[in-house]
């Protein structure tokens, strides 16, 4: 978790070539501030909402999602992981010391604004 290999990169990439060949580009990705903080497994855990807004042809869309922070060194480095279409069964195999007082809210659908 948290390493960014080749494969992710080349991933991050083709989405961002793909997005521009459809006239949509990344307009901003704001965090809010981070849920309680808890302790499991000797590793603070938290949640933040996540909200990128996307340029589009005629508008833009802004997306919320949930991202669950880890950090096994008492919060000098955090690692982040983005819940988007993944069930708490699925979390919880990459994420096996993940406290049960970390709550995922259900997925939202995007917000799509014209102009």
């Amino acid at each position: 978790m948290g390493h960014f290999d080749h494969a992710g990169k080349a991933t991050l990439v083709q989405t961002v070539s793909d997005m521009k060949t459809k006239g949509m580009s990344f307009a901003s990705i704001n965090v809010d501030s981070p849920s309680k903080i808890v302790t499991s497994h000797n590793e603070l855990q938290c949640t933040l909402q996540q909200h990128t807004t996307i340029k589009l042809a005629n508008g833009r869309a802004v997306a919320t999602s949930t991202l669950i922070g880890i950090s096994g060194d008492g919060g000098k480095y955090w690692l982040f992981m983005d819940t988007s279409n993944k069930n708490m069964s699925a979390i919880r195999t990459v994420m096996p010391n993940l406290s049960t007082a970390i709550v995922i809210p259900p997925q939202q659908e995007p917000v799509f604004y014209s102009f």
